[in-house]
């Protein structure tokens, strides 16, 4: 995971991570729990590299349409 510098907590606000990450063509519930594995996975490694980030969004997931 790759940073332009470093990432500090303001002082009266909370940090957030953006992660780009692809949306997946979903067939079966195999592939269902696949993706929840690999977004978990996604979402430790994110924690553990930058450990005062609070919020972490996933922008691709935001704006799909059922």
């Amino acid at each position: 995971m790759g940073s332009i510098g470093s990432m500090v907590k303001p002082t009266n606000g909370f940090l957030t991570a953006l992660v780009q990450y692809p949306v997946p063509i979903v067939e079966s519930r195999a592939d269902i729990d696949k993706q929840i594995k690999e977004i978990v996975r996604t979402l430790h490694s994110t924690k553990a590299g930058y450990p005062g980030v609070e919020l972490i969004v996933f922008p691709e997931y935001s704006t799909q349409q059922a």
